[in-house]
């Protein structure tokens, strides 16, 4: 800072024009700034932003280094040949793609959605890996049928990937495992129908629970009253004897079969009281048992019951 700046103003050095800095002067000030001491200041760049003082300083001057030029995209052999200048084997291509994909047996596509799909193949697929590479250098002449045949191979991919994502789940989409179980029941070569993880049976017969939504409406206005809500019905809501019942079972389904099998003989206990299965086989193939196993681990249950049956009051 000037001292005496009303005394001193003609040698003040602010009082001077900047155009007596020079461009090398200014450069010098400049590159003197990326540089700043270094203790303090790296503490602080470091505490406040998480960088270092240097690349703070690189980052706010980087604008006098000299730019890189971008790189030029070439277009690879498949690209070239697709799009040449007249775009004739892209047009062949996509011909073939419109007016068969909606008659092909592998897969069902909405008319709306082919050319879609069709356009994802070649940015993501066909021209990413340059599939023509080998073809054309060898010279051989490439048949729109052919780069049909890998349209539909892609799309079958997707379509088994889209299996995992729950939106399209909703819309019909299932796993290559699950195509193969179905197809497996529907030409008779199993007798079980298949039932993703997440059907609802299987579920319960993890302890999750369906729930009802419940909500309050005025009498007078018809209206909704605040927010719905959500209910779910459990074995807490049994009376007290009940749970005194379930309790005393579990102890003796303790003494009977030990810790690693408690919490399966009990969850059997509590479906025997309170589950509604419309045959064992379907109760046998919930638990993921044998129809033979799940008989033999009823008899023993109920064996357990009806030895302590007059605890239980009967």
């Amino acid at each position: 800072m000037c001292v005496n700046v009303v005394l001193d103003l003609d040698i003040c050095p602010i009082s001077q024009p900047l155009t007596r800095l020079t461009e090398t002067q200014m450069n010098r000030i400049i590159m003197g700034l990326k540089y700043p001491i270094r203790g303090g200041a790296n503490i602080h760049f470091d505490t406040m932003y998480k960088v270092s003082a240097d690349d703070h300083f690189d980052m706010i001057f980087s604008y006098i280094q000299p730019k890189k030029p971008k790189a030029v995209r070439v277009r690879n052999e498949t690209e070239t040949w697709l799009y040449d200048g007249q775009c004739e084997n892209y047009e062949r291509v996509l011909e073939m793609v419109r007016r068969r994909t909606a008659y092909n047996k592998r897969f069902t596509l909405p008319e709306d959605q082919i050319v879609s799909y069709f356009h994802s193949f070649l940015t993501e697929h066909f021209i990413e890996k340059n599939q023509l590479r080998t073809e054309l250098a060898k010279g051989n002449q490439i048949k729109p049928s052919v780069v049909y045949e890998w349209f539909l191979q892609y799309v079958v991919r997707e379509k088994y990937q889209e299996g995992q994502d729950a939106l399209q789940r909703t819309r019909g989409a299932r796993t290559q495992s699950e195509v193969s179980k179905i197809k497996a029941y529907e030409t008779k070569q199993t007798k079980t129908p298949y039932a993703p993880v997440h059907h609802i049976q299987n579920l319960e017969s993890e302890g999750w629970r369906v729930a009802q939504v419940v909500s309050k409406t005025d009498s007078e206005t018809g209206m909704q009253v605040g927010e719905p809500d959500y209910y779910v019905q459990s074995h807490d809501d049994s009376s007290l004897d009940e749970r005194s019942e379930n309790a005393y079972m579990k102890d003796l389904l303790l003494d009977r079969f030990g810790e690693d099998l408690l919490d399966m003989y009990y969850s059997l206990w509590l479906e025997l009281r309170y589950a509604e299965y419309e045959s064992k086989k379907k109760w046998a193939s919930a638990r993921k048992v044998s129809y033979k196993v799940l008989n033999a681990q009823i008899t023993q249950v109920r064996e357990i019951f009806i030895e302590n049956q007059a605890d239980f009051g009967h």
